[in-house]
C-alpha cells in the first residue's frame, strides 16, 4: 500500500512511502498504520513552474511557489520570499535598476568621454 507524505509545517508535498507488512495494524486484519503527515490519496494535481503541491486538510491543491527568486523594487529594495503562498510583490523586477542605472550612466559618461577626447581643439 503506497501513502503520500507531506510536510508537517508547510504542507507541501513530499513523497511516496510505500507500506509493508511491519505497516500492519495488528488489531484489525488487513489494515495498514498510516504514518503521521500522510494520507492514502494520491496527489490529484500537478505543480507547474513556480507551484508546489499542499496538502490543504481535505485533499492535494497548488500554491505559489516563489521561495528562492530574488526581487527587486524600483526603490533598489530587494528580496525573496520565504514561504509558501508568499507573492512576489507588485512591481517586483527580475533584475536591480538601481545597479542598471548606475552601469548605464557609467557607460554614458565613458562614450561622452571618449566623444570628448575626440574632438580637435
Amino acid at each position: 500500500m503506497n501513502v503520500y507524505n507531506y510536510h508537517p509545517i508547510t504542507k507541501e508535498y513530499l513523497g511516496k512511502t510505500t507500506l509493508n507488512d511491519s505497516d500492519k495494524n495488528p488489531l484489525v486484519a488487513g489494515e495498514y498504520l498510516i504514518p503521521a503527515n500522510a494520507i492514502k490519496q494520491w496527489p490529484t494535481v500537478k505543480a507547474g513552474d513556480k507551484q508546489a503541491v499542499i496538502f490543504n486538510g481535505s485533499g492535494w491543491s497548488l500554491v505559489d511557489d516563489f521561495r528562492g527568486v530574488k526581487y527587486w523594487l524600483q526603490t533598489g529594495e530587494h528580496g525573496e520570499p520565504v514561504e509558501l503562498g508568499e507573492p512576489l510583490p507588485i512591481g517586483a523586477l527580475n533584475y536591480d535598476p538601481v545597479a542598471l542605472a548606475e552601469d548605464k550612466t557609467a557607460e554614458y559618461e565613458a562614450k561622452q568621454q571618449a566623444v570628448t577626447e575626440e574632438v580637435p581643439e
